[in-house]
């Protein structure tokens, strides 16, 4: 089961990656499926959630949510280049079109105890920050860092 899930998410990363071509190769190392030994930077992310949630239960403008990513420092290797990355390309997609607002949630899963996505929206398209995992104690985890079409989007792919 776990081998079939991840050839599914490696597939669709790949995928993912061969539709957006060379943009998404300036951002290198994402994106990227992240497992295993991780658990701080998935605890980052779900801080950064909860962070965002003491001002809105499922969105925010999208300057609180760059303001929370500036203030923190990380002292993981793993977390510091993923919140980098992810402010690198924030400021990037910026000067392109202004983010529309950020979405964000936790829930259960079916596999996993609890997932984390946050997506900000730049119209046609969408950086996602996305985390599974099933606590501290279990090494099952992943979190991925990508932008995506708006129409693959979690929370925008139904809106046309």
């Amino acid at each position: 089961m776990i081998r079939i899930l991840l050839l599914i998410l490696f597939g669709v990363g790949i995928s993912a990656k061969a539709l957006a071509g060379p943009a998404k190769d300036s951002y290198s190392p994402y994106p990227q499926i992240i497992q295993n030994h991780d658990y701080p930077t998935i605890k980052a992310i779900e801080t950064f959630v909860a962070r965002l949630k003491t001002s809105s239960r499922d969105s925010a403008a999208c300057s609180a949510a760059r303001n929370l990513i500036e203030q923190v420092n990380y002292s993981v290797p793993n977390t510091t280049a993923l919140f980098a990355t992810l402010r690198r390309l924030l400021g990037d997609l910026s000067h392109k079109q202004p983010c529309r607002a950020v979405k964000f949630d936790q829930f259960p899963t079916r596999a996993y105890t609890r997932r984390t996505i946050v997506e900000f929206d730049f119209g046609s398209t969408v950086v996602i920050v996305d985390a599974f995992s099933n606590g501290s104690t279990d090494p099952e985890r992943l979190y991925i860092l990508d932008t995506v079409e708006r129409s693959q989007s979690f929370f925008w792919g139904h809106v046309p």
